[in-house]
């Protein structure tokens, strides 16, 4: 079952491509779009190649952007082209998704569709744990009621 979600989301996200050990090159997918290292907007982490030191040093850039007088633009934050940015605030350029209500996202296609963005947004790469965790609030007490009938 992993292995067909998997490969139902390579084909969905035409920047997913995974090496021959299965694994996302993610640095060097950020490298090739200019969104790796310092000063990325909401890209900019270190390497995950960075020795631990280095990591440790460059915590406190971690969330440098919030830290300021003023709150990033959504251009500014996720620095990428106008049609891939899932917008965050009310008053932005685009308008955002309407309320889900009952609705649950249970997919990346769901929720790519849902904030009408193309597959080719890199969004996902930063959206990951906090989707995660929606999912966790959402699915986890209905997927536990449901085993114990």
């Amino acid at each position: 079952a992993k292995l067909q979600e998997t490969q139902s989301l390579t084909a969905y996200f035409p920047w997913l491509r995974l090496t021959e050990s299965g694994i996302f090159p993610r640095d060097q997918v950020l490298s090739a779009l200019g969104l790796l290292g310092e000063d990325k907007g909401y890209w900019s982490t270190p390497s995950s190649r960075a020795s631990h030191a280095a990591q440790h040093r460059n915590q406190q850039r971690y969330g440098v952007m919030l830290n300021r007088p003023s709150y990033p633009s959504d251009d500014q934050g996720w620095r990428l082209p106008a049609g891939e940015i899932p917008r965050l605030h009310a008053f932005s350029e685009q308008s955002c998704p309407a309320l889900l209500g009952a609705q649950v996202l249970t997919s990346w296609p769901q929720y790519y569709q849902w904030r009408g963005l193309p597959p080719s947004s890199i969004a996902a790469l930063l959206l990951e744990f906090p989707l995660t965790l929606y999912f966790a609030i959402t699915q986890v007490p209905r997927l536990m009621r449901e085993s114990r009938i």
